[in-house]
């Protein structure tokens, strides 16, 4: 009989250790939902596309890529700026100073930005007799930036594919500039 009170006493003994390490682990303050990605981190990255920017003053369009940097300044919102060269009617650049949101959706990540952009380089030029001055070098725009194909997989982002439309003013004339981005890959640090 005492070989059962033992073994029982020992039970007992390992059950209520068990317990109090099950309750210690319940009542452990979780961490914030936002506590698994640190705010402030910087995320380089590389992106190909094509660039269109027009008006009655100019036309700008190729193909190429360039460099980016964002700043989270939140899990949701960035702050980035880029750089593009693009080759097609000679060799043209743009930049791009923006902020965008995104939006956690299941696998993908999505994001909703604006951004300014200007637009220099080789360029066809109109002139003529109503407009016999050629336009300034640089041309800018406003434009809203969406990328519905992006995927976040700590530390790397890849964007499959994102469209950046909007318009400026070139020499009094309306723009249409248009930015489709084919593949974005990103370093978060």
């Amino acid at each position: 009989m005492r070989a059962y009170g033992r073994v029982f006493a020992a039970l007992c003994i390992a059950t209520s250790a068990a317990a109090a390490e099950k309750a210690e682990k319940v009542t452990a303050p979780t961490p914030p939902a936002g506590a698994t990605v640190p705010k402030g981190f910087f995320e380089p990255y590389l992106a190909t596309g094509f660039s269109y920017y027009a008006s009655d003053r100019r036309v700008l369009a190729g193909v190429g890529g360039g460099l980016g940097l964002r700043l989270h300044v939140h899990r949701l919102l960035a702050l980035y700026g880029e750089g593009r060269y693009f080759l097609y009617t000679g060799n043209s650049v743009s930049g791009a100073l923006g902020a965008s949101v995104a939006f956690p959706l299941g696998p993908f990540d999505p994001l909703v930005g604006l951004q300014g952009t200007f637009y220099g380089g080789d360029q066809v030029q109109v002139i003529d007799s109503a407009h016999p001055i050629p336009p300034p070098s640089i041309a800018w725009a406003i434009q809203a930036r969406l990328a519905p194909l992006r995927l976040v997989h700590a530390p790397y982002t890849v964007t499959a594919l994102s469209g950046d439309v909007g318009f400026g003013l070139d020499a009094r004339s309306r723009a249409l500039a248009v930015t489709v981005t084919w593949l974005d890959i990103g370093f978060r640090f």
